[in-house]
């Protein structure tokens, strides 16, 4: 990878996830570990990896990025599935800054606290992120696994009435839950599904510079 390529994709994005989007203070043991990692060129690390547990969502977005409903018969994928995914995953790396659960809607997962303590307690995760609609206000037993200081709970803020926003802020106050509150109800509208006649050189282009665009290392030479 080039120089300029790798400080583009790996190392801007990973300072910033730990210095701007991560809450709360770092410890110097944290930025040291960074600067390892994304200064040794034999190391692999990730920004953020985003793993995906369910279709099920309590919102029904016209505009959802991940096109939830649209799935007809939601369901939510095996635990074991996706333990052993995430551990392949972490196999072919060095490190992840953040590693991110997401839906549908996480707190719906039936197997939530299985797999969330599953990825706190790897040694490669600096942080594990949950993404949530705040429509669900967790229980006592899973409160207690967010309470772990890897753990940031990200709130998507609709401005919807069936949300709750507010209540679930002043519980992970109350508890000493880190959040990243996104009160921003405007949508980033990714557009239909239907075939716009766009060539297949026109489509990778487009993919290589989307922002959620992965590079491909050696991690799944797995």
């Amino acid at each position: 990878m080039k120089i300029k390529s790798y400080l583009d994709k790996i190392v801007k994005p990973s300072a910033n996830m730990l210095l701007n989007i991560i809450p709360g203070k770092k410890k110097l043991s944290q930025y040291l570990r960074l600067a390892l990692e994304c200064v040794l060129p034999w190391r692999t690390i990730y920004p953020e990896i985003v793993m995906v547990t369910t279709t099920g969502c309590t919102l029904k977005c016209k505009n959802c990025n991940n096109l939830m409903p649209y799935y007809h018969s939601p369901y939510s994928i095996d635990p074991g599935e996706l333990i052993r995914d995430f551990d392949r995953l972490m196999a072919g790396m060095d490190s992840c800054v953040r590693f991110s659960l997401i839906g549908g809607e996480p707190f719906i997962y039936p197997h939530l606290k299985e797999l969330l303590q599953h990825a706190i307690e790897s040694k490669k995760t600096m942080y594990v992120g949950l993404v949530t609609n705040a429509t669900i206000i967790p229980n006592e037993e899973m409160l207690e696994i967010l309470k772990n200081p890897k753990v940031v709970v990200s709130i998507s803020n609709y401005g919807l009435a069936l949300q709750k926003v507010d209540e679930l802020i002043e519980v992970f106050k109350k508890n000493g839950i880190r959040y990243i509150p996104d009160n921003s109800a405007s949508w980033v509208k990714p557009g239909g599904t239907e075939f716009r006649g766009k060539s297949l050189t026109k489509l990778k282009k487009e993919y290589a510079g989307c922002f959620s665009f992965i590079i491909k290392l050696n991690l799944f030479n797995i």
